[in-house]
């Protein structure tokens, strides 16, 4: 019954672009205005984010103006760190929009009605239903996306929403860090030489008071994925150490799906000096945070992300889901964190060839990695 629903919510959902794209009005768009799509995740838009001053700069869209359709996710951080080249955000709840018939109506019939210059998608893995759909709508003269991958499409999927861009950029198929991937698609984009060599994010030394003079460990229960998430009995154990040994504060972060995680692990370490971030902080105030951490523990998510750029020692407890792609870093990027990995990706971590099938995620078992083996090298970074 379940596979049902989801078949004809499907349909639906494509009947839905076909109406909308052949009912906005094709006429001749006079503006010279870019419609930008990031609809992915904090880590996915972090790793991106330092080419949107090349399109800004560029020869090729010159004076044009840039509207970002982003992530509701990490609103703040871009406002604060990029507006300064975007003259307009349109901000999305990606799940709760998208996959509902209603507002998903209501929010491409919105977007169908705005006429723009160009459309620009450059996420390398496109996604039939969110970003593939709105440049199927979008009243746009000239749409601009990747040649991309499987990893969020179909066979099927991705052949039919290849024809809804009148340019398809190419990318190497090697496996290769999403940084260097992302600088590809701007080189080949803009058509020049990109002179930036890693990713680089600023982060005020503004203060929180309440964070102020004080040591403290961030926990990061959650993960996009639950297969993704280590156990809280073995996250319970990380605290308590670092509380005992260390006599830190520890503060539990994640999204508000996610309080559940964190309300667990307060209730296997009652202390006052526990403390939930779920629900108080925004992606700009969770950077801070992270930039005045002592250390970090995590699942394989976003946050993960700020911390190797910030230069924060962390640990991150890793299935190998996408390796080499989002995980690990590279050396010249960032040698902050400490991946901790199932053993089969541990002892084969220099052989590309034998992993590649981690390439687009990975089926291990996350509580194959023994909290003792994280504990020891909380104590390596500590001590």
């Amino acid at each position: 019954m379940i596979r049902v629903k989801k078949f004809i919510k499907q349909i639906l959902f494509r009947l839905m672009n076909i109406y909308l794209s052949i009912r906005k009005d094709d006429s001749n768009v006079h503006s010279a205005d870019i419609l930008l799509i990031r609809l992915d995740s904090l880590g996915d838009y972090i790793l991106f984010r330092n080419f949107i001053s090349e399109l800004r700069n560029s020869s090729r869209f010159t004076n044009c103006k840039i509207t970002l359709l982003g992530n509701i996710n990490w609103k703040e951080l871009a406002e604060n760190l990029d507006g300064k080249y975007i003259d307009k955000f349109i901000w999305i709840d990606v799940n709760n929009t998208l996959m509902n018939l209603k507002k998903r109506f209501v929010f491409l019939n919105e977007i169908s009605k705005q006429k723009f210059q160009y459309l620009i998608n450059p996420a390398i893995s496109r996604s039939f239903y969110t970003d593939d759909s709105i440049a199927k709508v979008s009243n746009s003269n000239l749409k601009i996306g990747c040649t991309g991958d499987y990893a969020n499409s179909s066979v099927f999927q991705k052949k039919k929403s290849d024809d809804y861009y009148d340019e398809l950029i190419k990318i190497d198929d090697i496996m290769k860090f999403e940084f260097y991937r992302n600088k590809e698609f701007f080189e080949k984009l803009l058509r020049k030489k990109i002179d930036i060599d890693k990713p680089f994010i600023n982060i005020s030394e503004k203060k929180i008071e309440e964070f102020s003079n004080k040591d403290y460990a961030l926990i990061v229960p959650g993960a996009g994925n639950p297969k993704r998430q280590w156990n809280m009995e073995n996250f319970g154990a990380v605290i308590k150490h670092l509380l005992n040994e260390y006599n830190m504060e520890i503060y539990i972060t994640g999204t508000k799906l996610e309080k559940n995680l964190v309300d667990r692990l307060i209730e296997i370490n009652k202390s006052d000096r526990v403390h939930s971030l779920v629900g108080n902080i925004d992606s700009m105030k969770l950077a801070q945070i992270i930039k005045r951490a002592k250390i970090m523990v995590s699942n394989e998510t976003g946050p993960v992300h700020f911390a190797a750029l910030l230069n924060i020692k962390t640990i991150c407890i890793s299935t190998g889901n996408t390796l080499y792609r989002f995980n690990p870093y590279p050396e010249e990027i960032s040698s902050s964190i400490k991946y901790i990995y199932p053993e089969i990706i541990k002892e084969n971590l220099n052989n590309q060839e034998k992993l590649k099938k981690f390439w687009m995620g990975s089926d291990l078992e996350i509580d194959l990695i023994d909290r003792k083996e994280v504990i020891k090298e909380i104590d390596n970074i500590l001590s």
